[in-house]
């Protein structure tokens, strides 16, 4: 089990997801999936224009959005990194790649291009 089994805030979830992607071990592929299926942490891809103005928080220093995102695409890259667990980290990291703001589907797109399980090993 991964060492956070309390509600995590929004810098916990990134900082375990990055030891588990740097390791790029698998035994944490299902302990991350099952943290991603969690409620609330993900569908926080912005993927059209209605959704976005819809979703996007009137006050322009409310980062609640972009907490959200970020936490679900960390622990997504995490997942793809650690080889993946019934293709939930790819199914994500897609979203991603088509999410309207461009920095998070461009991050999600470089990611997707590395071998899963492989971190920064790029798919032939």
């Amino acid at each position: 089990m991964l060492p956070m089994a309390r509600d995590a805030s929004l810098w916990d979830t990134p900082c375990v997801g990055a030891d588990w992607a740097l390791l790029g071990d698998a035994a944490g592929a299902k302990p991350l999936a099952d943290l991603l299926k969690k409620p609330g942490i993900m569908g926080y891809a912005f993927t059209n224009i209605e959704e976005a103005r819809n979703r996007t928080p009137a006050d322009a220093s409310d980062t609640t959005t972009r907490n959200t995102s970020l936490k679900e695409l960390f622990l997504a890259r995490a997942l793809y990194r650690c080889g993946d667990y019934e293709g939930l980290g790819r199914s994500v990291l897609e979203e991603y790649a088509r999410d309207l703001r461009g920095h998070y589907a461009r991050h999600a797109s470089a990611v997707l291009k590395e071998k899963p399980g492989a971190p920064g090993k790029t798919s032939p």
